[in-house]
């Protein structure tokens, strides 16, 4: 888990093809570069557009595509 914080710079929505839920898919400028952040409904309020700012934990799953020497 990690701390962010980052501007929206769009919001998109869409659903999960398993449990049909809604969700947002934010993409996001912030310090480690630009990330979509996954969102539930539940935790959105009306800050959720572009030019607002997220703030919080999130949990990140990455993938190394390149070791940079």
């Amino acid at each position: 888990m990690a701390v962010i914080s980052a501007e929206i710079l769009d919001v998109k929505t869409s659903v999960n093809e398993f449990t049909k839920k809604e969700f947002f898919v934010l993409r996001c400028d912030g310090t480690i570069g630009e990330v979509e952040l996954l969102c539930s409904p539940e935790f959105a309020n009306e800050n959720m557009k572009a030019g607002g700012v997220v703030n919080g934990y999130v949990l990140f799953r990455m993938e190394v595509m390149r070791i940079i020497n």
